[in-house]
């Protein structure tokens, strides 16, 4: 049996350096300071954008702890990278090029939507007692992917209304 898969997961943030002392959460503290805010401030500010790229940030940092927290013997590991770059793509996107912007986020909740579905038998495992680096990876992957999903909902329920509004505003 494979040891190193068994090494609880925060010890992974202990020895990667990018992640010690907050280095790269720091960073994506500022992105995700007006997702708290008023939905009248989340959509003028269109952090919808933001708030995809950080996830996927989230989702590619998550993937490499687990790789390396797992003695870099399980390649599986690296799969929220695999969701991660795309969202960061349809973070970008979103953010660039406003036509673009509702059909990139659709595309960006089917990831969080996969990711959610992917990371809920670590939750089940979790739930059970096994909290080893690869249950405990992907528990994260889906209580991630479950807040990001419900906070595009939101975003895209008060992008409706606020259309409808200015409609009935003409």
């Amino acid at each position: 049996m494979r040891e190193n898969c068994r090494k609880p997961f925060p010890d992974v943030f202990v020895r990667a350096p990018c992640l010690r002392n907050g280095g790269i959460l720091k960073q994506l503290r500022g992105w995700f300071s007006n997702v708290t805010k008023s939905s009248k401030n989340f959509q003028e500010k269109n952090t919808v954008g933001k708030l995809t790229i950080g996830y996927g940030l989230i989702l590619v940092v998550l993937g490499i702890a687990g790789y390396y927290g797992s003695g870099q013997v399980s390649k599986t590991a690296l799969i929220p990278v695999a969701l991660g770059i795309p969202a960061i793509i349809c973070g970008v996107l979103a953010e660039a090029k406003e036509n673009l912007r509702m059909h990139v986020m659709h595309v960006a909740v089917l990831i969080g939507i996969v990711g959610f579905g992917g990371g809920v038998p670590g939750l089940l495992k979790m739930f059970s007692g096994d909290m080893g680096a690869g249950p405990l990876a992907r528990g994260s992957l889906a209580v991630i992917s479950a807040v990001f999903v419900a906070l595009c909902v939101k975003s895209f329920i008060d992008a409706r209304r606020s259309r409808k509004a200015r409609e009935a505003s003409e």
